[in-house]
């Protein structure tokens, strides 16, 4: 296996990066459910993903309001 590049970074840094990932997540897990929602008929997979989804952003809600300073803020803005 090929040694990748290690980088060290500090703690805020470190919490920024997961800050950016919860949001990022938890707006993508938006959009999918949304765009899945106004689909008249679900495939079977789709129906799935949806589920899935649903029960992901459920638990990104309680991560993020758990690790991220108002959390519930922060998600209402979304990235342009």
């Amino acid at each position: 296996m090929i040694q990748g590049l290690t980088i060290t970074v500090d703690w805020d840094t470190a919490d920024a990066i997961m800050e950016a990932h919860l949001l990022d997540t938890y707006h993508s897990l938006k959009d999918n459910i949304k765009v899945l929602k106004s689909k008249k008929k679900l495939q079977d997979f789709e129906k799935e993903d949806l589920e899935q989804f649903e029960r992901v952003l459920e638990s990104i809600e309680v991560v993020g309001s758990w690790y991220v300073y108002d959390f519930d803020k922060k998600k209402r803005k979304k990235k342009k």
